[in-house]
């Protein structure tokens, strides 16, 4: 009997996994888009927790974005991308302001990037085509989708120049 039910159980791991397979192969850009989501997000928000609050308002130059300026920025940028795809009546997390002190801004980004893991999760790809307001016009959803994922690696670089700058190193050069 014992061996009966760890045959079952074997070829119920075996079907769940081949059912996953395909899903994956089926669904490539969606399924890569919501890893990448799920990457980013952890190492931007490491990167913000990274930073200590008097470094907060960090710029290299003048002319560009503080730190805190560039973490609110990515929190207000994920509530109006993932909104768009999320549709009409979808309620992004509030954005935080560049003023906000600094954990103000954190829990702003972590609530952006859990607001983009949930819309994110109801897409396939079959949906890459539909129109979607995105700032007010018109744009296909795999547009959206790959400049979230453009704007994610942009940022995080940013930031990891940032951070290193203050002789802080980034999340993606940590030893794990």
């Amino acid at each position: 009997m014992g061996i009966r039910i760890a045959g079952i159980v074997a070829a119920l791991a075996l079907v769940a996994s081949a059912a996953g397979a395909q899903q994956s192969a089926s669904n490539p850009v969606s399924n890569s888009i919501r890893r990448m989501a799920r990457g980013f997000g952890r190492n931007i928000v490491s990167a913000a927790e990274s930073m200590p609050a008097d470094k907060w308002g960090f710029k290299p130059t003048p002319e560009v974005m503080s730190f805190g300026e560039i973490m609110a920025h990515i929190a207000d940028d994920n509530g109006i991308s993932c909104g768009g795809i999320a549709g009409a009546g979808a309620k992004a997390p509030a954005v935080p302001k560049p003023t906000d002190s600094r954990d103000q801004v954190i829990s702003g980004l972590k609530a952006s990037f859990a607001f983009c893991d949930s819309t994110l999760a109801k897409i396939d790809d079959s949906q890459m085509g539909k129109s979607v307001s995105y700032y007010g016009s018109p744009a296909p959803m795999g547009a959206i989708v790959l400049g979230l994922a453009n704007d994610w690696g942009s940022h995080y670089s940013q930031s990891a120049v940032y951070l290193r700058l203050n002789k802080i190193l980034p999340p993606t050069a940590r030893k794990k």
